[in-house]
């Protein structure tokens, strides 16, 4: 496990080849390295916002589903 934090190394590119965005995290040598296709990279960063939203709960659209899209309202 890496903990990320606001001094933490991080570096991105895209592998235009590759089609993935490349994401490093950590100091060299020893740093995670992750491939991610589009939609991989689309759905990380989906995650990470949705669990900013947990540690910050005010920043919730939608206090009954907490903007999971789960709730009657939602579906309207």
């Amino acid at each position: 496990m890496t903990h990320v934090q606001g001094n933490t190394p991080l570096r991105v590119w895209a592998d235009d080849e590759a089609e993935v965005v490349c994401l490093s995290v950590g100091p060299r040598p020893g740093e995670v390295v992750l491939g991610l296709t589009i939609s991989g990279a689309s759905r990380l960063l989906e995650a990470v916002r949705r669990e900013l939203k947990v540690l910050d709960p005010a920043g919730y659209d939608c206090d009954t589903c907490l903007d999971t899209g789960h709730c009657p309202a939602a579906r309207r």
